[in-house]
């Protein structure tokens, strides 16, 4: 399903649609289409050497060295709190569909389900099509064993992130903190049954890092407006006071010091900007990218 809307109908300033799409999922349909994550190709199809090499065994080894991997490419914004997002193209080689394969034949929720080779096949191929996000939000958070549970919840891509919700009076059967699907209609019971609260939270970060915001320019020029909240981390790279060589000419910073000769952050119209730099994995600017070093806010409001 797709999360950008765009219709006819003409308004003023983001209400305008012949002008503006607005943006709800982060990006990740435009990521999909330009980077084919989540397709499947002939030279994607397992071989007969590899279809049955694990044991029950290698389970906690499969997935502990995925969750080693993801622990190594993440990225903290800003560097030194406990903010972070995983790049994008990282992600889609760490959550390949021959790594989901092994997942598959490796969880003890899958090997219960006794699936001969082709439905084993089919239920991989739909996790890497759908569910490839809630996999990856699982393994950080430590519940890999309830993907199973989760998908016959319906909780798929298109439910992250989930939404914290404090429960004022918890008690043996409230916990402190539930997750919420702003889905209509959707319900997902298993992970608040998780015993550990903090798993919850793991959970909860976890989703916002793997939905790290992925920026496109269409090909219509329209403006696209995106939709995000006060927990996405954006996918920011920090970068050191710019030298005038470091900037290019079309990004300096004030008309009236051209060379930019104080550095570092500078007082703008609507606050205080600085020259930061997008993960390269987080955006396709086309030939307009001349540099992925961009003016962004150092203090910066989401909901705004």
């Amino acid at each position: 399903m797709s999360l950008t809307q765009s219709t006819s109908s003409r308004g003023l300033g983001l209400d305008d649609t012949t002008q503006v799409t607005h943006c709800y999922n982060r990006g990740e349909d435009y990521f999909k289409s330009d980077t084919g994550v989540g397709r499947i190709n002939g030279n994607t199809l397992p071989s007969a050497s590899n279809a049955n090499t694990e044991s029950k065994s290698d389970a906690k080894l499969v997935v502990r060295t995925i969750a080693q991997q993801l622990g190594r490419v993440k990225k903290s914004y800003p560097k030194g709190t406990a903010n972070y997002f995983f790049p994008r193209d990282d992600l889609k080689e760490i959550l390949s569909i021959e790594n989901i394969r092994k997942i598959v034949r490796c969880l003890k929720c899958c090997r219960r389900l006794r699936l001969d080779g082709s439905e084993r096949e089919s239920l991989a191929v739909k996790i890497y099509q759908d569910y490839r996000l809630v996999l990856a939000t699982l393994i950080v958070s430590g519940g890999a064993e309830s993907l199973v549970s989760l998908m016959d919840e319906g909780l798929g891509d298109g439910c992250l992130p989930l939404r914290l919700h404090d429960n004022e009076n918890p008690s043996e059967t409230v916990p402190p903190t539930e997750l919420v699907c702003d889905q209509e209609g959707h319900s997902h019971p298993t992970i608040n049954s998780w015993d550990l609260d903090f798993q919850r939270l793991s959970f909860f970060n976890a989703s916002h890092a793997v939905l790290s915001p992925y920026f496109k320019r269409t090909c219509g020029g329209r403006h696209i407006h995106y939709h995000l909240t006060e927990n996405d981390v954006l996918p920011i790279l920090e970068k050191e006071s710019p030298q005038r060589s470091d900037v290019p000419a079309t990004q300096r910073l004030t008309q009236g010091d051209p060379n930019n000769s104080a550095g570092g952050n500078v007082p703008g119209g609507f606050g205080e900007v600085s020259i930061v730099k997008l993960h390269k994995g987080h955006f396709d600017f086309g030939e307009y990218g001349v540099s992925i070093s961009l003016m962004g806010p150092s203090r910066y409001d989401p909901r705004s």
